[in-house]
């Protein structure tokens, strides 16, 4: 598979264009040889030195690194810097670089998502959605045409849902209003005489809040935060006038350096992230929040084997000569000792 037709995927399940405007996202290397075949992709949270050497033994032609280890301009390439003789390195290798970071925080199922899920069956939403959504519903499709349309719409990346044997309900995001009423009328212009049209928040977005259907204390938290990352040890601010015994009954998360995201969020009995200063702990503990703090890359890390099962069950199933594989030297640098 070549390098185009994986950047092609890997842009219709979390498009560059999500990530916060800040950000440096997408294919930051580019091999020489712009045809390359992509045979081995290694997933790292971060691109050190020390990942990369790894991606080397293992003959990696792709290195997707949640982080991009390039984010300010580089002024040149030569060996002063870690980050310039990584670039160095990837180009004398013909390894590719590409780095989604806050689109795979904002997409549903996404890095937040996954850091909000051990709370219980809950349905989070977003705490800063993106822009608006639209709900399309289609009914009375004929039965030749249903199967078809369903996966036109798949095809175009659309969220897709069966109603029943005639019914198809589709969202999308505002903006993308008129090319699929577009592709629509492409296949058959009389189905849009059969549809509804609701808008309403994205599911799309930065941060995740719930409301939790069960209470559970402040203690059974901790040892769930700790379990679905697989930590020993995690920080914890017990909010004012609280105890490890006080019941949490909402949660608010953000994955990496959340407090800018969390203090927009409802009223969260929990707030969970991976680092913040001492001056927003405090500031949380006396409005009667308690934090979790993991550690940055802590609170991203573990999504990424929840992605190469999706790459691999999902995304490039019908692509049995490419592999994906986690880093093993990728690791948080700080560590409690």
């Amino acid at each position: 598979m070549n390098l185009k037709s994986v950047l092609s995927r890997l842009e219709k399940f979390a498009p560059s264009s999500l990530a916060e405007g800040w950000d440096n996202v997408g294919l930051l290397i580019q091999p020489g040889n712009t045809e390359k075949q992509i045979k081995y992709v290694m997933l790292t949270n971060d691109l050190t030195e020390n990942v990369l050497e790894e991606a080397i033994e293992q003959k990696a032609d792709m290195i997707i690194s949640y982080h991009p280890p390039i984010f300010k301009p580089l002024r040149r390439i030569t060996q002063s810097s870690w980050k310039e003789r990584i670039t160095g390195v990837c180009l004398e290798n013909e390894i590719a670089l590409y780095s989604p970071h806050t689109a795979y925080d904002k997409i549903v199922g996404g890095v937040n998502d996954w850091l909000i899920s051990p709370y219980g069956p809950n349905l989070p939403v977003p705490i800063s959605p993106e822009g608006s959504q639209v709900i399309l519903v289609i009914s009375e499709i004929p039965e030749k045409d249903y199967s078809v349309l369903k996966s036109l719409m798949i095809v175009s990346s659309l969220d897709v849902t069966e109603v029943n044997s005639s019914t198809l309900k589709i969202r999308f995001a505002e903006g993308k209003f008129v090319d699929v009423i577009k592709k629509i009328q492409d296949y058959d212009h009389k189905l849009t005489k059969q549809m509804s049209i609701e808008t309403g928040a994205s599911d799309e977005g930065a941060g995740r809040f719930s409301k939790l259907k069960q209470k559970i204390s402040l203690e059974e938290a901790v040892k769930l935060t700790k379990s679905h990352l697989g930590l020993s040890h995690v920080r914890l601010a017990i909010a004012s006038g609280r105890t490890k015994d006080s019941s949490v009954s909402s949660v608010a998360v953000c994955a990496g350096s959340g407090s800018s995201v969390l203090a927009s969020a409802p009223f969260a009995d929990l707030w969970v992230t991976g680092e913040m200063s001492h001056h927003e702990v405090l500031d949380a503990v006396h409005k009667g929040q308690s934090v979790i703090l993991c550690e940055h890359s802590n609170s991203e890390r573990g999504y990424l084997s929840n992605l190469v099962k999706q790459f691999k069950n999902d995304l490039f199933k019908d692509e049995n000569e490419i592999s994906f594989f986690l880093s093993k030297k990728d690791k948080d640098p700080l560590e409690i000792v």
